[in-house]
């Protein structure tokens, strides 16, 4: 019989689950072929059992995932150290020398240096009727700051804006209403907020920023919220910034 049929019923014959028929025909082979044989006993020799000493490929497994488990923290800790140090040096050139301090609570002081934060009684009778221009009331639904053109809103906000203002922001939602205007080098916002969501102004907050650079940076807050004014001042030069708050009884 043809070599490639025998061995491939050798498997078989090893294991001993051979037919009887297959069996005879496969030994009558082995007789007559020195290669088959040599196969046939290589087949069916028994199977050495392994050193006791053979480490257990499952436990082997479990440690290498430990090990790779091991290394991808040691890796995420590495990264997220990369991005602290990043961060620290940033912020250490940056800003070299910050500090925050408070300076000054009198209201006074406040409106000596920037009296352009007082809120004018127009600036004030405003908040009675902000949220109802109609062009406010198109922005109510919308949670996000909507533009509205100047010409828009013009009629209702010319007694509060001075004459050479260069008005360059008004914007609505159905939160607040932001009015920007630039004068003198500055830029000037007025706020009118509905902080308890019922369509009338309870928060009026005005700032006024001077550009980054001159002699005296001021920023300041002068609010009306819940029968109070509240005042928060900034005073920023080059890097260093001071803040004060001010809570005075209407």
């Amino acid at each position: 019989m043809n070599c490639d049929v025998i061995r491939d019923l050798l498997p078989l014959y090893a294991e001993d689950i051979a037919s009887e028929a297959s069996k005879k025909l496969i030994e009558e082979h082995l007789d007559c072929c020195t290669v088959c044989r040599g196969i046939a006993r290589q087949m069916c020799a028994p199977i050495e059992a392994a050193p006791a000493n053979t480490p257990d490929p499952i436990l082997a497994l479990k440690k290498q995932k430990k090990k790779n488990r091991r290394r991808v923290i040691l890796a995420c800790a590495f990264t997220a150290l990369v991005i602290f140090l990043s961060w620290w040096i940033y912020m250490e050139t940056h800003f070299r020398g910050s500090s925050l301090k408070t300076v000054t609570t009198d209201r006074e002081t406040i409106l000596s240096e920037m009296p352009e934060l007082e809120i004018s009684q127009d600036e004030f009778s405003l908040s009675e009727y902000v949220f109802e221009i109609p062009p406010v009331v198109e922005c109510a639904e919308s949670e996000f700051l909507v533009a509205i053109s100047y010409e828009e809103i013009e009629s209702y906000i010319s007694d509060i804006i001075p004459q050479d203002a260069d008005v360059f922001d008004i914007c609505a939602s159905n939160q607040s209403v932001t009015i920007g205007y630039k004068l003198n080098g500055r830029t000037h916002y007025i706020e009118y907020l509905d902080t308890d969501y019922t369509g009338n102004t309870d928060l009026i907050r005005k700032s006024i920023f001077v550009p980054k650079g001159s002699d005296n940076v001021h920023t300041a807050y002068e609010t009306e919220y819940a029968g109070e004014n509240h005042t928060t001042y900034e005073k920023q030069v080059t890097r260093h910034v001071w803040f004060g708050f001010l809570q005075i009884p209407k």
